[in-house]
């Protein structure tokens, strides 16, 4: 069983590759302009979420002025429903899982059809991850290939990707968070359906370099992290399944890669949901 450690209100433990949260002087050190990048999406009705999750629905169900109780004050409020897997979001390691001799296995070789159940999975849910201070290096694939936005579907290798660490003078570290910014963000607004539907990302072999150099969370300024489509998800199922690695996905990548700040101290605190498959972020770069 995984080691675990008191925090707050719950029991904070390992979660897959992520290690029981600390800050170190060696995080610490990242922080040498004290400037601060947000890292996430807004979150507002019409925005891109696959068909197959529930859209993002934001309602008023409070008006100013509905409440004369509060008089002399006056409050507000609202309804939002949404997919985890909408937005800025973390996915957990419940999220996709294998089919091995007729029975789906998630990560830890949990079978997901004795965990799964009508409040969500039973292992491996959202709950379980600790808040997470790591190492940033973003990668500017866009950028290294000369290009506003990277190709629809283009698969992103593993020599590519070392290629760029070495151009932009950055090393992947064991434990580091690894970021990939293709450009697509460029179409959330004005191309749903592209966004969507095909963008670019590592193929396995990109992954396996990614893991092997020492990555224990990664993201991506698309919706997938992986090249698609690619419905068997390869990527997911080598790095989740197999490896512990989770996936932020939906990131704004545009204010670090134009400042070129390739290395920074990533901070981010997914919501502690109970059987979730993922949580909305809001990831914070500090330089």
């Amino acid at each position: 069983m995984p080691e675990k450690t008191e925090m707050g209100a719950g029991k904070v433990k390992t979660y897959g590759a992520l290690p029981i949260p600390s800050f170190s002087p060696e995080l610490l050190s990242l922080v040498r302009t004290g400037k601060m990048y947000s890292l996430a999406v807004i979150l507002e009705n019409g925005m891109p979420v696959p068909s197959v999750q529930a859209q993002f629905f934001l309602s008023s169900h409070i008006r100013h002025g509905d409440l004369d109780i509060l008089r002399p004050a006056s409050g507000a409020s609202e309804v939002v429903s949404l997919s985890a897997h909408a937005g800025t979001h973390i996915d957990a390691l419940c999220h996709i899982g294998e089919w091995r001799d007729g029975r789906v296995m998630l990560y830890g070789n949990v079978f997901a059809d004795e965990v799964a159940g009508p409040d969500g999975q039973g292992a491996n849910g959202a709950e379980h991850f600790p808040p997470i201070a790591l190492r940033a290096v973003l990668l500017d694939m866009a950028r290294f290939k000369g290009l506003e936005v990277l190709p629809d579907s283009y698969e992103i290798g593993g020599g590519e990707l070392q290629e760029c660490a070495r151009k932009q003078g950055v090393e992947l570290t064991q434990g580091s968070c690894v970021l990939l910014r293709t450009g697509y963000m460029k179409y959330w607004r004005d191309d749903k359906k592209r966004f969507l539907d095909t963008p670019p990302g590592p193929n396995v072999d990109g992954a396996a370099y990614l893991a092997k150099r020492g990555a224990i969370l990664v993201g991506s300024d698309t919706a997938t992290f992986e090249a698609m489509p690619h419905l068997d998800h390869p990527v997911h199922r080598y790095m989740q399944t197999e490896r512990g690695i989770s996936f932020i996905e939906n990131m704004w990548l545009e204010d670090l890669a134009g400042d070129k700040a390739w290395e920074s101290l990533l901070i981010l605190a997914p919501l502690r949901i109970k059987g979730a498959t993922a949580s909305p972020v809001h990831p914070i770069a500090v330089t």
